[in-house]
């Protein structure tokens, strides 16, 4: 996407790919007729970039399907609820709740284009989102379930592999609400037909 804004500002531009594939985390293959996808893959109703680029492109998408229950594990037991619904006990909801505001007051003090400027910017860029997660989230189901929403579905990294900050300037740089990026509805909106690839 950077080379082809370059050409379009009259400059040519030769792109060296550090893989045998170019896309980087959109990846995507057909395995026996179905198209599966790697990496990056939706579309939220906010990120007006990316569907304008979808529709310059002529591409389509569709809506996730929302039919049925999730399934959560945790601890050994395998719970099937709704989706807008956390098999947590009240001590551990209680827990997740004011590790998501811990995460939101953070990530509401962030300048999204100058994260480095914030007054606890080193301290938080110090420690990793793993080291994080155990000083500041008391019980161990809500600390599970925040690193689940967090490092595996939206960071799609280790929690052990970015720090505190880094986090919290991911949640500033959408729509500043942490809540929108952890509400499936809205970042698991929409997907581009035959694949985001």
């Amino acid at each position: 996407y950077a080379a082809r804004l370059i050409e379009r500002a009259g400059c040519s531009v030769q792109v060296f790919e550090a893989r045998d594939r170019v896309g980087g985390r959109l990846h995507g293959e057909v395995v026996e007729g179905v198209t599966r996808e790697y990496g990056g893959q939706w579309i939220a109703p906010y990120q007006t970039a990316i569907l304008a680029l979808v529709e310059e492109l002529g591409l389509s998408t569709f809506s996730r399907h929302r039919a049925g229950h999730d399934v959560f594990l945790a601890g050994g037991q395998r719970v099937i609820h709704g989706h807008d619904e956390f098999p947590l006990s009240a001590e551990a909801g209680a827990a997740f709740g004011e590790a998501v505001e811990k995460l939101a007051r953070v990530a509401r003090e962030i300048d999204p284009e100058a994260a480095w400027t914030h007054p606890e910017a080193e301290a938080l860029d110090s420690i990793s989102f793993e080291e994080w997660l155990r000083a500041e989230v008391t019980h161990p189901e809500a600390r599970a379930l925040l690193r689940l929403m967090v490092a595996d579905a939206y960071v799609t990294e280790p929690a052990a592999e970015f720090s505190a900050l880094l986090c919290a300037h991911l949640f500033s740089s959408g729509t500043g609400d942490i809540d929108d990026l952890l509400d499936a509805n809205l970042v698991l909106d929409q997907r581009v037909s035959g694949g985001f690839h």
